[in-house]
């Protein structure tokens, strides 16, 4: 996960800039997207240490899109595809709202 351009933005950011950014994400004026607001939060949970263990592309994905546990448990090993698909337009347009 850290090898994404867009969550290596995130990291980079001095603690206070990241936590306007969050204000930031959750002002209605900003952002509506309740998928924007619970992948910040992932990233914010795991700010700034973000263990290996803790913050892989799968974790994100169930955190973010929690009604979609069963399909990924269901794919069972080939679920790379669906957790890339499905966080493509979520990591697009944080980008967004990062520049």
């Amino acid at each position: 996960m850290k090898k994404n351009k867009v969550i290596a933005q995130l990291m980079a950011l001095p603690p206070k800039e990241f936590r306007r950014f969050g204000k930031f994400v959750r002002n209605p004026a900003n952002n509506k997207k309740e998928v924007l607001i619970r992948l910040y939060q992932f990233v914010a949970n795991n700010h700034p240490d973000y263990e290996e263990r803790k913050f892989t592309k799968a974790q994100c994905f169930l955190y973010v899109f929690p009604e979609l546990e069963y399909q990924y448990e269901r794919l069972n090993g080939i679920a790379d595809e669906l957790v890339s698909k499905k966080l493509k337009n979520p990591l697009y347009e944080f980008k967004n709202l990062i520049e």
